[in-house]
Parts: C-alpha cells; sequence; structure tokens
C-alpha cells in the first residue's frame, strides 16, 4: 500500500507548523488531512464513497511496527495512521530542507547539524568564482578551518566533498 501526501501547504501554528494536504492511497485521491498547529491530533477527512479503503488503510496503518521516538529518552507508541501522516510530513520538510541546502552550497560553506546550520558566503558570487580569483582559495581554506575549530560534537561541514572538488582540504 502506498500512501502519500500532495499539494502540502504549511505555515507557523502557536505549537509547531499546522499543514494540510491531500491523501492519496496507490495513486488515487482519498481525502485530505489537517493540523492545525495547535497541539492536537490531525485531522483526517476520507470521502465518504472512500469507506472500505479507509477501513483497510487503518487497518494497515496499525499493522506495522510500534513506533520509538529516541528523544527525550526514547517513546514506544503503536502506529496508527495519524503517525504515518506526521511521518510523510516530516519526510516532505526533510526533502525541501536538503534541497534549499543543495542549492545554498553553490555560494556558501554550510555547517551545523541536522536541525540547524549556519553560511559562511560571498555576495553575489559561487564559490567556484571565488576558489578561481587569486586571494579565494585562501579565503575558502581560511574559512573551513575557523569552521572546523569551531564545530561542536553534533556538527559537520555540509557538501564538504563539493569544496573537496574545488581544492580545499578538509
Amino acid at each position: 500500500m502506498k500512501v502519500e501526501l500532495k499539494s502540502i501547504k504549511y505555515m507557523e501554528g502557536r505549537e509547531g507548523l499546522s499543514f494540510n494536504a491531500n491523501l492519496y492511497v496507490d495513486k488515487k485521491k482519498i481525502g485530505s488531512v489537517r493540523d492545525d498547529g495547535n497541539g492536537g491530533e490531525v485531522d483526517i477527512w476520507i470521502d465518504p464513497s472512500k469507506h472500505e479503503q479507509e477501513k483497510k488503510l487503518r487497518e494497515w496503518a496499525k499493522s506495522l511496527p510500534d513506533i520509538t521516538i529516541s528523544d527525550f529518552g526514547g517513546y514506544t507508541f503503536k502506529s496508527d495512521l495519524e503517525q504515518i501522516v506526521n511521518e510523510l510530513f516530516e519526510q516532505h520538510l526533510k526533502k525541501k530542507r536538503e534541497a534549499k541546502m543543495l542549492r545554498q552550497s553553490k555560494k556558501n560553506i554550510l555547517y551545523g547539524n541536522e536541525y540547524s546550520y549556519r553560511m559562511v558566503g560571498w555576495k553575489g558570487k559561487t564559490l567556484k568564482q571565488i576558489s578561481k580569483l587569486s586571494f579565494g582559495m585562501a579565503a575558502l581554506q581560511k574559512n573551513v578551518t575557523r569552521i572546523k575549530k569551531e564545530l561542536k560534537d553534533d556538527q559537520k561541514i555540509f557538501y564538504s566533498e563539493y569544496l573537496k572538488e574545488l581544492g580545499v582540504k578538509m
């Protein structure tokens, strides 16, 4: 069973992100989902004509392994449709973040961890353009060296392979 969220829209709510999206099962729209960002459950609306599909979907969701969250000492709970929707939304956000970081990595040195990152760049220039300037490689190397000294245990320099391609020693 392939479950997807499409036409995802989101914004900041009072207690997290609020979002709405269309819910698809095996490439067919069966309803919509909404989280108002106020700390409550995800609202799932299934088209009344899709009652049998909803029943199968909920049974399938409950048959999946328990979900364990390692944060805050670990917490385990039963899988259900609401948790699957939340996970699909989180995956969507992660893909968007990774695409944004990839774009930014062409103009900036990115460093941090999976939750937040910082950038060092030169206005109006890509790293490739900087590397070709007379002072460029020295400036890139100086910044990478400084950043490496400042990194905490859970941090790293992102897209270091690209920096290596430009000639920066990592």
